[in-house]
């Protein structure tokens, strides 16, 4: 199994806009801001900048630039530029702790470099993914819902 990249892939921008569409023309949810972030995201990766700015005049609510510093942070994989990296790190292994013990195993067929297989587990834990939920479950309220988006690539870990 291998991860998927969308950038520079317009497949997914052509599949992904009817989607899109469908929000409002078929289940009658409006698109708010973060969607058409994605959506203008994910057709300026793959090429359509025609079809980005179209999109993006169309849009009939007001960008949401300004978010609050608590409210949203951005990952990468194995990230320690977050001024809480060490709080974020440990809540990540105190988490698979408790996640191993419910029965999670790590597919290491996501893990894609030639590492040996103790390497790959480690790389799995730290994937952005893990790194933002641990970051909300010490930042959010407990019991608050924690909306983590990613528009590029997804690992199926």
């Amino acid at each position: 199994m291998q991860m998927l990249n969308v950038a520079h892939n317009p497949i997914f921008a052509e599949h992904g806009l009817p989607y899109f569409k469908s929000m409002d023309k078929v289940y009658g949810i409006k698109p708010g801001a973060d969607q058409y972030a994605c959506m203008i995201d994910l057709l300026g990766r793959s090429g359509k900048m025609h079809e980005a700015k179209e999109l993006l005049n169309e849009m009939v609510v007001e960008p949401d630039l300004d978010r609050d510093e608590q409210q949203s942070a951005h990952f990468m994989s194995e990230d320690r530029s977050h001024p809480r990296t060490n709080e974020i790190y440990s809540k990540v292994d105190e988490v698979l702790i408790l996640i191993k013990e419910a029965g999670y195993f790590p597919d290491r067929n996501f893990a894609l470099h030639d590492i040996n297989e103790e390497g790959k587990e480690l790389r799995l834990a730290y994937h952005s993914e893990k790194l933002a939920v641990a970051f909300g479950l010490l930042v959010v309220p407990q019991a608050a819902p924690i909306h983590i988006y990613k528009n590029l690539c997804v690992c199926g870990d």
